[in-house]
């Protein structure tokens, strides 16, 4: 395990595995977000005996442009709950600074949303020589007609 410091944020520690992907665990204060998959509420339920997600992940794949100020990043989604996602991004935003995601899910109109970085992982591709970052998400406030946007959208 490495700790490394990442702009602001007090302390992030990467985690490396035999998959080649390093984890990320932020902790601020005396909160710490160490949520390590994106799997659904009833394969959580399956180990550990209860549910720890309010709501289930859906997989899907959906443009999503992020944005903080004028700098933007094009990536895309893996996977979508009502409280967050799951990004796959070119470059890492400043993580101890909220953003607005712009998600463009097909036959939906665009949803813009302000998010909070939770975690990220340094996902490498190919033979190792590039990377993405996966970042985890959270919805930092729903309007009721993006909550419904977003709940007809997973139901398809």
């Amino acid at each position: 395990m490495h700790q490394v410091l990442l702009g602001k944020l007090p302390v992030a520690r990467v985690l490396g595995g035999g998959n080649h992907r390093g984890v990320a665990k932020m902790k601020s204060g005396a909160k710490s977000h160490t949520h390590q998959d994106t799997g659904s509420a009833e394969s959580k339920t399956a180990l550990s005996g209860r549910k720890s997600r309010k709501y289930p992940r859906s997989k899907l794949s959906a443009p999503v442009i992020v944005k903080r100020g004028k700098h933007v990043i094009k990536g895309h989604i893996v996977d979508l709950s009502l409280s967050g996602a799951f990004l796959l991004l070119p470059e890492l935003p400043d993580p101890t600074q909220s953003v607005h995601l712009t998600i463009d899910l097909t036959g939906f109109p665009p949803l813009v949303l302000s998010a909070e970085l939770v975690r990220f992982e340094i996902r490498p591709e190919g033979d190792g020589s590039s990377h993405q970052y996966g970042l985890a998400v959270r919805f930092l406030s729903l309007s009721s007609e993006d909550r419904l946007l977003l709940f007809n959208a997973l139901r398809i």
